[in-house]
Formats: C-alpha cells, structure tokens, sequence
C-alpha cells in the first residue's frame, strides 16, 4: 500500500485538476469542449499536477512532492 499511495494521490490531484478546468472553460468561459481544447487542456492538466514519490527514510517512509511552485520538494 506505501508504494501505491503516490499513484493515488497524483490520480486524484490529477482528476480535481481536470473537474476544475473542464468546470470553468464550460460553465464560466462558456465554451464547448472539442478535441483540439480538450488536447491543449490535458497538456496544461500534465504540467499542474503535482508529482509525488516514495522516499525511504531513517524515520520511515515519507511521500514526496514536487510541484513547479514549490522551490524545494515538500513532504507529507
């Protein structure tokens, strides 16, 4: 299960992204969703969302995240 648990938590930062994006440009912007938008949105989805790892410690295991708004990798 600890190694699982980075993939779960980038799927369900992965799929909160996506509600949030696809929620806004239909509903706010008003626009239709085509496959050229949903391509450029899934390509903006991929460098938003937070990347996570397993790393071994003296301590145990800890989850690490790497985002592009962090300047140092933030653990949980």
């Amino acid at each position: 299960m600890k190694k699982a648990l980075p993939y779960i938590y980038h799927i369900l930062c992965s799929l909160v992204i996506i509600l949030l994006f696809i929620s806004l440009s239909k509903y706010v912007f008003k626009i239709e969703l085509t496959p050229i938008l949903i391509a450029i949105s899934t390509g903006i989805i991929f460098l938003l969302t937070p990347k996570f790892n397993s790393i071994e410690t003296q301590s145990g295991t800890k989850i690490q995240v790497k985002w592009f708004l962090f300047k140092k990798p933030k653990f949980i």
